[in-house]
């Protein structure tokens, strides 16, 4: 079958490469503060604010340069690039049961996010909630990448 929107199969492997390297530096960087100091940059800000917690006035800049680590940026960015090789990647056999099942994962784990995001902002709040946002950049596709593949698993096994 096929279809505009998948990419070739080839792009698994990447991305699950990609994708298992990122999630093991993002648990390091973020329970570890695995921050290395050669990562220190000085990098361009669309919008920055140097807000601190001693209650001073935040000041607003819009478009500068900041001094920042971008171990946060390098382990996110890859997270996503991973997590959409291996959304979008085609299986190698793909069909319409296939596309059908892809679909469903992605409106489960939409539905999911959802309801989990609606939770987190009732019940959840401060610094705690940033922490469960930057956390549920990367649920969706986590999501969608375990249930699509358990699916297909029990798919192909009763198949066989």
């Amino acid at each position: 079958m096929k279809t505009k929107f998948l990419i070739s199969n080839q792009f698994k492997t990447y991305g699950w490469i990609i994708f298992l390297i990122a999630l093991a530096a993002g648990v390091l960087q973020f329970f570890g503060g695995f921050e290395p100091n050669w990562l220190n940059w000085k990098v361009p800000a669309l919008l920055y604010s140097d807000w601190n917690l001693n209650g001073e006035k935040a000041h607003w800049s819009i478009i500068t340069m900041v001094e920042n680590n971008v171990a946060d940026e390098v382990c996110a960015s890859l997270l996503l690039i991973g997590g959409l090789l291996l959304v979008f990647a085609r299986e190698k056999d793909e069909d319409e049961m296939i596309m059908k099942i892809r679909l469903e994962s992605m409106l489960w784990s939409a539905r999911f996010n959802g309801f989990f995001l609606l939770v987190c902002v009732l019940f959840i709040y401060d610094i705690t909630f940033f922490y469960v946002m930057v956390f549920n950049l990367f649920l969706l596709f986590v999501l969608f990448i375990i249930r699509f593949h358990l699916v297909l698993r029990n798919f192909r096994m009763d198949t066989e």
